[in-house]
C-alpha cells in the first residue's frame, strides 16, 4: 500500500529534493526576518543575525549550505565509483567532481574565497568582490574539464549540472555584483554625510550593509546559490538511480547515459 508521501511527491520527483527546496523557503524567510529586525533597530536583532543572517560566518544558513555541499560531494562520489568506465580520465573527472563539491563546502564553511580573494589588488566594482576576479577562471577551467570528459557518456547529468551552475552561479556572481555596487553606495553616502556635518552624532554605517536593497540582495543571492545546490542533488540522485537500476538487471546505461 503506497503511503500519503508516495500519492503527494511524484514519483520521479525525489523526496530528497522536497526536503531541500522546503529547507532553503524556510532559512531564506528567517534570514529575512532576522535583517529586517536588524534595520529597525530591534534589541533582539543582534542575537537573532549571528544565528540566522546568511551573511554572517557561522549562521545557521552556512552551516546548511556547507552540509549540503559535502553531502552532494559524498554522493557524487558514489556515484562515480558504482558506474563502468572506459577510460581512467572518466573516472578522474567525476572524482574531480565530487572533490569540487566537497571543497564548496570547505569554502562556505571557512570563507576561503573572500579570504584569498581578498588579497588580489582590485578596486571599483570588485571591490568587495575580488575572489571573482582570482577563482572563477580557475573554477571555470576545471569545471570544463570535468564536463567535457563526463559528456560522452554522461550527456542528461552534465546538462542537469549546467543548469545548477548557472542558477548558482547567477547568484554568486550576477546578484553578488549588483550587492556590490549598493554596499559602495551606501559607503559614499555614509562617507559624505560626515564630511558634511562631522560633528554629528547620529550613527553612520560604515559597512553598506545596513540598508535594505543590500538586505534583499544577499537574501537573493544566496537562495539562488541554494536552489543550484538542490539542483545539483536532483540531478546526482538520477544519476545514481541510473547505476542501480543498471547494477540490478535493469535497463543498462546506453552511450547517452539514459
Amino acid at each position: 500500500m503506497r503511503s500519503l508521501s508516495d500519492h503527494l511527491v511524484p514519483p520521479r520527483f525525489p523526496r530528497q529534493v522536497v526536503l531541500l527546496l522546503i529547507g532553503v523557503a524556510v532559512l531564506t524567510l528567517l534570514s529575512l526576518i532576522s535583517n529586517l529586525l536588524w534595520l529597525q533597530g530591534s534589541s533582539l536583532a543582534r542575537g537573532l543575525r549571528l544565528l540566522l543572517s546568511v551573511d554572517q560566518e557561522m549562521s545557521l544558513p552556512t552551516w546548511w549550505s556547507s552540509a549540503t555541499l559535502a553531502g552532494l560531494g559524498v554522493l557524487t562520489w558514489f556515484v562515480g565509483q558504482g558506474r563502468e568506465f572506459d577510460s581512467r580520465i572518466e573516472r578522474l573527472a567525476w572524482a574531480m567532481l565530487a572533490f569540487g563539491f566537497v571543497f564548496l563546502s570547505i569554502d562556505e564553511f571557512c570563507m576561503l574565497h573572500e579570504r584569498i580573494g581578498g588579497l588580489v589588488p582590485v578596486d571599483g566594482l570588485f571591490k568587495h568582490a575580488r575572489w571573482i576576479v582570482l577563482w572563477l577562471p580557475l573554477g571555470g577551467m576545471v569545471g570544463c574539464f570535468v564536463l567535457w570528459k563526463l559528456w560522452r557518456t554522461s550527456k542528461k547529468t552534465v546538462i542537469g549540472l549546467i543548469l545548477g551552475a548557472a542558477v548558482f552561479l547567477s547568484g554568486a556572481i550576477g546578484v553578488e555584483l549588483f550587492n556590490t555596487v549598493m554596499r559602495r553606495q551606501a559607503e559614499y553616502q555614509a562617507e559624505e554625510q560626515m564630511l558634511a556635518a562631522p560633528d554629528s552624532s547620529e550613527f553612520q554605517d560604515k559597512t553598506g550593509k545596513r540598508n535594505l536593497p543590500y538586505v534583499a540582495g544577499k537574501a537573493f543571492e544566496e537562495l539562488l546559490e541554494m536552489l543550484g545546490v538542490v539542483i545539483w542533488f536532483g540531478v546526482m540522485i538520477r544519476a545514481r538511480d541510473e547505476v542501480m537500476l543498471a547494477r540490478s538487471g535493469g535497463q543498462p546505461l546506453d552511450a547517452q547515459g539514459r
